[in-house]
């Protein structure tokens, strides 16, 4: 896999870890794949980037796990699924998995520097193509009708100037996963 298509997200915080992420489209073989990572063959989190408005989106549940799992509250069985969980607005930890981890021919693939894993191993067994991961490639591949269902924000906060990012619908995004 060509380095070009992979993103990589470094926190303050943790200056010792980084997050690697992929986007592949065309995935043919994701529900064997998907197997693999539930049995443990795989240590990674596979993401759906259709409720993935913006890279920053995946940063924020990501400084959310990475906090958990030094403190050791995981609420899941490892960081991977800890970051799935933690970009769904919902507690709900099935819910969280089935929205977020629901992967089909296209997905983004993480992988913690913690894991042992390395992503171009995982990407290797993928049988589709790496594409760039960035702001512009989310907002083609975004469902608006599937994240506003799950994020429940209003016509009035699409229409709101934006106060950070620029992007009133990321903002209500950011915003429900960072209040309890």
């Amino acid at each position: 896999m060509a380095q070009r298509h992979e993103l990589v997200l470094r926190f303050e915080a943790f200056p010792e870890v980084s997050l690697s992420l992929v986007l592949l489209r065309g995935v043919k073989n994701h529900a064997a794949l998907q197997q693999a990572m539930l049995g443990g063959e795989l240590d990674c989190a596979f993401i759906c980037p259709a409720l993935v408005r913006d890279p920053f989106l995946i940063h924020t549940a990501a400084y959310a796990a990475l906090c958990a799992h030094s403190n050791n509250k995981l609420r899941t069985r490892n960081i991977h699924s800890e970051l799935v969980v933690s970009l769904s607005p919902t507690r709900n930890i099935t819910k969280s998995l089935s929205a977020f981890g629901r992967v089909g021919s296209d997905m983004i693939v993480g992988v913690f520097s913690l894991s042992s894993q390395k992503m171009a191993d995982i990407v290797h067994q993928v049988e589709g193509e790496p594409h760039e991961l960035s702001k512009e490639v989310l907002h083609q591949l975004f469902d608006a009708a599937a994240a506003k269902k799950l994020y429940a924000w209003s016509a009035a906060e699409e229409g709101m100037e934006s106060f950070a990012s620029g992007d009133p619908i990321l903002d209500a995004m950011v915003l429900r996963l960072t209040s309890p």
